[in-house]
């Protein structure tokens, strides 16, 4: 079966020579094991992935925020500083995993993995929401109006909508041999570029 990974250009020496490696997924702040994010949906959209973002000080919220993470994207002088952030959607890698393979968790199974994170009795509907709606947000929510937050996931989690959004994860490291193919995004937004 075929998963995709989406990535900058610049890691896919790296990719190519040692594999994908186990990294941050939904609810890290809570800890669950790492593991490599995966899609099934050749798609970036929705997926919690930067995509070059010019951040404005001042005037975006997570500006600082992200200042101190990559302070050499930063250019200007303060108090009208900018910064472009990288793109995690330039390239995509495609995976082929046996689907009967134990290292390959779907969306449900994630959630049950981190559900024992959360207080006993946390709703299942509640973390799938939850996750589902901080993917629209790569550079953190905290910096949004909290209540917004929780009227999206209370939304979401309620209205009956909760579709499996294509996610999986793989509990170990994503080798050169399981990548079938690597593309570059066209101009039209499309992985047609093989490299």
């Amino acid at each position: 079966m075929l998963f995709y990974h989406f990535t900058r250009l610049a890691a896919v020496a790296s990719i190519r020579q040692s594999g994908i490696f186990k990294g941050i997924v939904p609810f890290y702040q809570k800890n669950p094991p790492p593991m490599v994010s995966l899609t099934s949906v050749l798609n970036p959209a929705k997926h919690g992935l930067i995509t070059g973002q010019i951040l404005t000080e001042g005037v975006d919220p997570e500006f600082e925020e992200m200042a101190k993470r990559c302070p050499t994207f930063v250019t200007g002088v303060a108090p009208n500083r900018t910064m472009e952030l990288f793109d995690q959607t330039e390239v995509v890698i495609e995976i082929d995993i046996d689907p009967e393979d134990p290292n390959l968790v779907d969306y449900n199974g994630f959630i049950d993995i981190v559900r024992p994170l959360f207080p006993a009795g946390t709703p299942k509907n509640l973390l799938k929401a939850t996750a589902i709606v901080t993917g629209l947000y790569p550079l953190g929510s905290e910096y949004k109006e909290t209540k917004r937050i929780d009227q999206q996931v209370l939304k979401l989690q309620y209205s009956g909508a909760i579709k499996d959004p294509g996610w999986f994860f793989y509990k170990d490291v994503i080798t050169p041999d399981m990548i079938s193919s690597v593309r570059k995004r066209d101009m039209n937004g499309q992985y047609t570029i093989q490299i």
